[in-house]
C-alpha cells in the first residue's frame, strides 16, 4: 500500500513508515517479490521499488473494506495496536506457511457450495477436506499428515475462520471472506501464469497455490481425454445425450441423472457400453454407487464391471452390459443413476 500511494519507496524509508528493522523488510519483499518474474509483485530499480500491475491489482482486491470490515487507508502503519487489528483480521491466512492451508480453505469453500441457491454454507466432514488438499498436493508429487492438517484445523477454529460442528467443518462468515479473497488473488495470479506451466517451484508461495486452485476442477478435462483404446467405441453413435441435475432441497442437496440413446452402427450384435467417469478426487469404484438402468430409473437395471487398473482412482472404467445384444442397426436408451463424481464421458 505504501508503494502504491507513494508515500515511500525504498525499503529505508519503508521501514521507517511502518516502524520495522530494514532486515524484516528485505525479506518480505524477497517473498513478494517470488522466484517467477510472471507472477511478480513488485520490480525495482535502483534502490527504488515500485508495484507492477499484478500488484496494483492485488492491493485493491486486499484494500476493499468488504474483505476486512475496515478501512485500510486510515490505518496508521507506524501504531502497534493497528497492525494487530490488522493481522487479526486477516488470520488464519495472515503468516500461512506453505500451501496447505490454502488448500485446505479452498477445498472448504468449494464443499460449502457458497453462492447460487444456498446462503449459508454446507458442513464439511474432515476427511473429505483431507483427500481434497493429500489429492491435490500428490499432483505436484508432495504429501502432508493427519497432524498437519489437525493443526491447521485447530488454528482455522481458533482464529473464528470455522467452527466444529458434530464433528463437521462449518466456513463462518469470516472463513467465506477469506475463501473469496484467496479465490480473487488466485484468479489475478493465476491468469498470468503461462498455461504450459507444469513445473513449480519448490518454494511455497502465491503462485504455486494459484496454480492448484485452478488446475483443481480436473473433472471436465479428464472426461475430455481418450487416449486408452479400451474406451474407443468403435461400433455406436450417440444419437441423444441428456443429462438432468435435480435439486434435492429436502436434505438441502442435488442429483445428476443421464440418459443415452445409442445405435449400433457396425456388422455384428454388441454386448456393453464402454463408459468413463472423472472426478476431481479419488474414489473407489464401489463407493460411487453406480446404478444403469435400460430407458428410465424404472427399467431393467443393468450389470456393470469395473475395468479399472487400480482403486481408489480419479477416473473410474467401466462397462454397462445390455440385457440382450444390440444387433446391428438397432438402438436402445441407457439411464444412469446419481453418483458421487464429478463428470461423465461417454466413448
Amino acid at each position: 500500500m505504501l508503494l502504491d500511494n507513494g508515500t515511500a519507496t525504498t525499503q529505508t524509508e519503508i521501514a521507517d513508515v511502518i516502524n520495522r528493522d530494514q532486515s524484516t523488510v528485505s525479506s518480505t519483499f524477497q517473498s513478494l517479490k517470488l522466484e517467477n518474474f510472471d507472477v511478480s509483485l513488485v520490480e525495482k530499480s535502483g534502490r527504488t521499488h515500485t508495484l507492477t500491475n499484478l500488484g496494483k491489482e492485488i492491493v485493491e482486491i486486499v484494500t476493499d473494506a468488504h474483505q476486512l470490515g475496515t478501512e485500510l487507508d486510515t490505518v496508521d502503519w507506524g501504531s502497534e495496536s493497528d497492525k494487530e487489528q490488522i493481522s487479526a483480521r486477516f488470520a488464519p491466512l495472515h503468516d500461512s506457511r506453505g500451501s496447505v492451508p490454502f488448500l485446505l480453505l479452498d477445498s472448504l469453500a468449494s464443499r460449502s457450495e457458497i453462492g447460487g441457491a444456498r446462503d449459508t454454507p454446507r458442513p464439511v466432514p474432515p476427511n473429505k477436506a483431507a483427500r481434497d488438499v493429500k489429492n491435490r498436493l500428490e499432483k505436484i508429487d508432495r504429501s502432508t499428515s493427519k497432524q498437519q492438517l489437525r493443526q491447521f484445523t485447530g488454528r482455522f477454529a481458533e482464529q473464528n475462520a470455522i467452527t466444529v460442528d458434530d464433528g463437521s467443518l462449518l466456513l463462518t462468515e469470516k472463513g467465506q471472506r477469506h475463501a473469496d479473497l484467496l479465490d480473487q488473488v488466485a484468479e489475478a495470479v493465476g491468469k498470468r501464469i503461462e498455461p504450459n506451466q507444469d513445473v513449480i517451484s519448490d518454494s511455497s508461495t502465491v503462485d504455486e497455490v494459484a496454480l492448484q486452485m485452478r488446475r483443481g476442477r480436473l473433472a471436465t478435462s479428464y472426461s475430455l481425454e481418450n487416449n486408452d483404446p479400451e474406451l474407443v467405441d468403435k461400433s455406436h453413435i450417440y444419437k441423444n445425450l441428456k443429462r438432468i441435475d435435480a435439486l434435492d432441497t429436502p436434505n438441502d442437496d442435488w442429483h445428476s441423472y443421464r440418459r443415452v440413446t445409442i445405435k449400433n452402427t457396425g456388422t455384428s450384435p454388441t454386448n456393453a457400453l464402454v463408459h468413463k467417469e472423472s472426478g476431481d478426487t479419488k474414489i473407489t469404484f464401489e463407493d460411487m454407487d453406480l446404478a444403469a438402468f435400460l430407458d428410465g430409473p424404472d427399467g431393467q437395471r443393468l450389470e456393470t464391471e469395473n475395468l479399472s487398473d487400480y482403486q481408489p482412482a480419479i477416473e473410474q472404467k467401466m462397462a454397462i452390459y445390455f440385457p440382450n445384444p444390440l444387433p446391428p442397426g438397432e438402438s436402445l436408451v441407457v439411464s444412469q443413476s446419481p453418483l458421487d463424481f464429478a463428470s461423465g464421458s461417454l466413448h
